[in-house]
């Protein structure tokens, strides 16, 4: 099934998450997605949660009621609107999770960036992670559409560069959409992150905003805004009344 923006952001709901029962959702669909993909090398807990979670944004993407995938945007700065739910949730199903307070990205702990040519890397960037699909709802391309999602969030907060890591293969998959920075090298230092231990064939990718397609970047802001502020506020028959060409090459 080729990769559908229009019909995804018409058929599923985005959501920044922001009370506790959406949340526990949240990491409960995440720790059923990596307990399965990386069981040799997956820290297991009831729920993912995870110390650098206090400094997220947390996205999820419903079919109707349910929770069916998930992406987080990791700040440097802890996330006051969620941070009483979390640790509620560490507290009532006793994970034992010391949250992170450093300014250090997660990906930052296990990988070794050389960014000397980027001087405000350091004030600019956020990391995109955690991405989760339920097994019912794959093929639809909603790893994108979560990705795409990401991107908009920290474009409206200003961020400048986006980091992430995944499989070496997941990497170029997503190379159209963040294209890694020239320059930069990037190399796993095997210290991994409290929680997480990033497999063998894991890579890592810092990517300039600023090199976003500008099909891409338009519907990455769509849709942050609408995961924010909700679809409402792009008025009735947003999509009818812009017949915008929102068709892309296959990613599902």
């Amino acid at each position: 099934m080729a990769f559908n923006f229009h019909y995804l952001i018409e058929n599923f709901e985005l959501r920044e998450l922001t009370s506790e029962a959406d949340i526990i959702d949240h990491l409960a669909l995440r720790r059923a997605v990596y307990k399965k993909e990386y069981s040799n090398e997956y820290t297991d807990n009831r729920y993912d949660l995870l110390p650098s979670d206090w400094k997220a944004n947390l996205i999820g993407i419903y079919c109707g009621a349910k929770q069916i995938a998930t992406i987080r945007v990791v700040k440097r700065q802890v996330n006051t609107a969620i941070q009483k739910h979390l640790q509620t949730i560490n507290h009532q199903f006793d994970l034992q999770i010391k949250p992170d307070f450093s300014n250090a990205l997660p990906t930052e702990y296990a990988f070794d960036l050389d960014y000397q040519t980027h001087p405000d890397y350091k004030d600019a960037t956020v990391e995109l992670s955690r991405v989760a699909v339920a097994d019912e709802f794959r093929g639809l391309g909603l790893c994108r559409f979560a990705m795409l999602a990401a991107v908009g969030i920290s474009i409206l907060d200003n961020a400048k560069y986006c980091l992430y890591s995944c499989s070496t293969s997941s990497v170029k998959f997503h190379a159209d959409l963040l294209p890694m920075l020239e320059g930069v090298t990037v190399r796993q230092n095997g210290v991994g992150y409290p929680g997480f231990k990033f497999p063998k064939f894991s890579g890592a990718v810092l990517s300039s905003v600023e090199r976003i397609s500008q099909k891409q970047t338009n519907q990455a802001i769509l849709a942050g805004i609408v995961c924010r502020y909700g679809v409402g506020v792009l008025g009735d028959n947003f999509f009818a009344k812009t017949n915008a060409d929102q068709q892309m090459p296959s990613f599902a």
